[in-house]
């Protein structure tokens, strides 16, 4: 077993290698939640949920950890413009990420923390960097990390100190020795959440959760640490710098992040008018189709998240789906042959199973995996045509699974098994309309059979309305040179 992942910290492939065994230890941050999840935060964490499934599918006992940040600056403004408890306030849109989160397929995660659950660990570990020398306190401000007692701050965003520029989330404050020292502890104010702390009742800053719910759930190292590329600085530096201060031990072994979404070519963002959230999407677009936008492409690189992407993924989705349902009838009448053609098939299955695997081995390339599950979905379609050896349709069933077991790509309720309730509702309102036959039910190759007679009959009323009620349900009718065939929608 050989899977090699990008680490940002040595900007290499490297073979993943557990602490123990095959147990992986594995934190990726999540949401801050004083509003609905965006759209980065679905491909974030959609490339999160395909990587530890496709480490679970390749044996590794894996173990995901996700914090909520459920007090924060964000949180305390949104609570008091809204007139809302802060508790009650996060912990309701923590809900609603839960809900997207499930829609999406993501749901990986071993365990969620709230950072409001872990306040004692988090002062005691800084207590300990108070003690150590590598924090000190501000007056009437708060507890803050002296970057300078950590010589390798930096390290994994690459760049020396004196080159650091604020970013997103760094406090300024003329009273801090140096510009880049962060908050650890941020003493009580009026009309906030506080806790009592042996250095003054307060409550914590943003990077200190992390680095302490992780040294809590793994001890001082874990395997892998991840989130979005956004985050690599200041976040992910900061938890270096306070786990590796506290313990004096290596804080991660593995640091893997994901590339920035931008929507049709541009950042995303609330003042350019594009700023999408998942349930905006989802009224749009089937889950699904924004899973398989997601894994089509890869977790380290940019997206450019636009409509004309999202119907190529609807339309794979199509073809994938179909494939699967095809699959799925063949197997209930399968034939009891193995010849020479039979064989080979069974060869091609077990090659794109390699090449499959493979690709999701180097640096999990779902790409190139989806590219080769495309040519074995092409192959399998083309045998289906004339032959159907029970071998060979179990093969390729056991490689659709597990397939979908990483990529999560089919709808949760396979859309083929209500078709015969589709189909019986379609016939029972057909014959409402005036449909007289023999039949006392139908199945949908049935209907498409009548439709097909009914024109012939010229009696396009009755016609235009089975094609319309397979439209309604979610299917769609294709005239062809071999007559009619439904498929379902992407």
């Amino acid at each position: 077993m050989t899977v090699r992942l990008f680490n940002t910290m040595s900007k290499e492939k490297e073979e993943l290698i557990p602490l123990n065994g095959k147990r992986l230890n594995v934190y990726v941050c999540g949401p801050t939640t004083y509003d609905f999840s965006h759209l980065g935060h679905g491909r974030t964490y959609i490339s999160f949920d395909m990587i530890i499934k496709y480490l679970r599918f390749r044996g590794f006992d894996v173990f995901y950890l996700m914090n909520i940040t459920d007090i924060d600056d964000k949180i305390i403004n949104r609570a008091n413009e809204s007139g809302r408890n802060w508790k009650e306030l996060a912990h309701d849109f923590a809900d609603k990420f839960k809900e997207d989160m499930n829609r999406l397929h993501v749901n990986s995660m071993s365990r969620f923390q709230n950072a409001s659950d872990s306040i004692s660990s988090m002062i005691k570990n800084i207590q300990i960097l108070l003690d150590k020398g590598n924090a000190y306190i501000i007056a009437d401000d708060g507890v803050y990390f002296d970057i300078s007692s950590f010589p390798e701050y930096g390290k994994l965003s690459h760049q020396n100190v004196e080159d650091l520029k604020a970013g997103s989330r760094v406090d300024v404050n003329d009273k801090k020795k140096n510009p880049y020292d962060f908050a650890l502890w941020k003493f009580k104010k009026p009309g906030e959440p506080s806790w009592e702390a042996p250095f003054g009742e307060g409550r914590p800053g943003w990077h200190i959760e992390c680095s302490s719910m992780c040294n809590d759930e793994f001890g001082p190292t874990l395997d892998i640490h991840g989130g979005g590329r956004d985050l690599i600085f200041p976040h992910h530096e900061c938890e270096i710098a306070q786990a590796e201060s506290a313990s004096g031990k290596k804080f991660v072994n593995y640091w893997i992040h994901t590339g920035f979404l931008n929507i049709s070519g541009e950042k995303m963002s609330k003042s350019l008018g594009n700023f999408k959230t998942i349930r905006d999407i989802l009224k749009t677009w089937k889950p699904e189709v924004i899973r398989l936008f997601a894994v089509s492409n890869h977790y380290r690189s940019p997206v450019d998240f636009n409509p004309e992407s999202l119907e190529a993924s609807k339309n794979s989705l199509e073809r994938i789906t179909n494939a699967y349902y095809e699959l799925n009838e063949a197997l209930k009448k399968p034939e009891n042959i193995l010849e020479d053609e039979d064989k080979e098939m069974i060869l091609n299955i077990k090659s794109h199973k390699e090449k499959l695997i493979e690709s999701m081995d180097d640096d999990f390339n779902s790409p190139l995996a989806i590219a080769e599950f495309y040519n074995f979905i092409k192959d399998l379609n083309k045998y289906m045509k004339s032959r159907r050896s029970g071998q060979v349709l179990e093969a390729a069933k056991k490689l659709f699974d597990d397939t979908n077991g990483f990529f999560d790509i089919l709808p949760k309720e396979d859309a083929s098994a209500d078709t015969s309730a589709i189909a019986k509702s379609i016939y029972e309102r057909l014959v409402e309309k005036g449909y007289k036959s023999d039949k006392t039910e139908a199945t949908l190759d049935d209907l498409v059979e009548i439709r097909e007679n009914l024109r012939k009959e010229k009696n396009f009323a009755l016609s235009d309305f089975i094609r319309d009620q397979f439209n309604e349900n979610g299917l769609v009718l294709e005239d062809g040179k071999e007559g009619a065939k439904w498929k379902i929608k992407g």
